[in-house]
């Protein structure tokens, strides 16, 4: 789930909570502070970027058992050994990465967002839901969503003692 599509177990080993309510993986910032220390750790231990990508895709378990097993140290021995969703990852990864550096030589442009818009944080120290918020704030539930998508259900459970962080659109003070 999320931007970095982490599983649930590999997700909350690298510090993410996920409850009936809450799902970090889907948290922009907090899920790219795991996926670079997930990459950083299987690179310390596979010392090469292609098999780090795969184990990325796949499971470190997958590749680490499939390299034993038969007998290969790099990534293009062990990709006939991978799924078929695994073998395609490195060529696709590989793919993105050239259209990106080479984005204005491809044509290639970004599509502007519909959320142009300055961004404020509200620490909420009770529970609301994303209903009471808009009405609140008047800004579209939809809105809110799609800005905090680590709330499951469009409700933050917060306590004073585990407060909860929320994006909101900055808007003037005086109307």
């Amino acid at each position: 789930a999320g931007l970095w599509q982490f599983m649930p177990t590999t997700g909350k080993g690298y510090g993410l909570h996920i409850t009936n309510f809450e799902d970090q993986r889907h948290d922009p910032e907090l899920s790219s502070y795991a996926a670079a220390a997930y990459l950083r750790d299987m690179y310390a231990e596979f010392n090469d970027w292609l098999l780090t990508l795969a184990a990325y895709n796949t499971g470190a378990g997958t590749v680490r058992r499939a390299m034993q097993k038969h007998g290969v140290s790099t990534y293009w021995e062990l990709r006939p050994y991978l799924s078929d969703q695994a073998q395609k990852y490195i060529p696709k990864f590989i793919g993105t990465m050239y259209m990106l550096e080479h984005a204005n030589l491809l044509g290639v442009t970004c599509k502007e967002s519909a959320l142009d818009f300055q961004l404020d944080s509200l620490v909420l120290h009770s529970t609301l839901s994303f209903k009471q918020l808009s009405r609140v704030l008047e800004v579209p539930e939809d809105i809110l969503h799609q800005l905090n998508p680590v709330y499951k259900r469009k409700i933050v459970q917060a306590t004073s003692s585990d407060y909860k962080m929320v994006l909101v659109p900055k808007v003037p003070l005086s109307k």
